[in-house]
């Protein structure tokens, strides 16, 4: 899987900001269980000068259910 990600998060700093904590997650559905969440990605992002960025990642290793899981 391949995401494009691109936010600008300025307006989250203020006086009083010293870094920001952002995740991207998401959730699905399952015969067995109504909600399941994964995160996908995260990352700080250390001040308002790196709060507007585009990023392009790939995973490195596949998503399993545990569900399914062999």
């Amino acid at each position: 899987m391949t995401m494009n990600i691109s936010a600008n998060l300025q307006s989250l700093f203020t006086w009083n900001t010293k870094q920001v904590f952002v995740f991207l997650a998401a959730e699905y559905e399952t015969p067995k269980k109504p909600l399941n969440q994964i995160s996908l990605w995260d990352g700080i992002i250390p001040s308002k000068d790196h709060a507007k960025f585009w990023i392009h990642t790939s995973n490195k290793y596949r998503f399993i259910d545990q569900q399914f899981a062999r």
